[in-house]
């Protein structure tokens, strides 16, 4: 995909246009499930994958997720956070 080219998520109920990565695409379709009721069932799941994006991209709301009530999988989170250098997210979220 060449730089600057535009990704669109279309929805049932709006449809928006970004320009970013398939990245941008897979977080907001992420976010946008976490507050829905079709998360229900796989919330551990959404807020893992979540996580690792966030930490992956070195995102400003991996912070906000982690301060906010969440369903992480702690035994899947915690190598990701080591491998992406954010221990001190570690202590932060075991506080919480």
């Amino acid at each position: 995909m060449k730089k600057g080219r535009k990704n669109r998520f279309i929805s049932a109920e709006y449809s928006v246009e970004f320009p970013c990565s398939y990245f941008c695409y897979i977080l907001h379709l992420h976010t946008q499930v976490r507050s829905t009721d079709v998360a229900n069932g796989c919330k551990e799941d959404v807020d893992t994958a979540l996580l690792k994006l966030y930490a992956e991209q070195d995102h400003d709301s991996l912070l906000d997720l982690l301060a906010s009530e969440n369903a992480c999988l702690l035994s899947d989170c915690v190598p990701c956070l080591e491998k992406y250098h954010k221990c001190v997210y570690i202590h932060f979220w075991c506080v919480f």
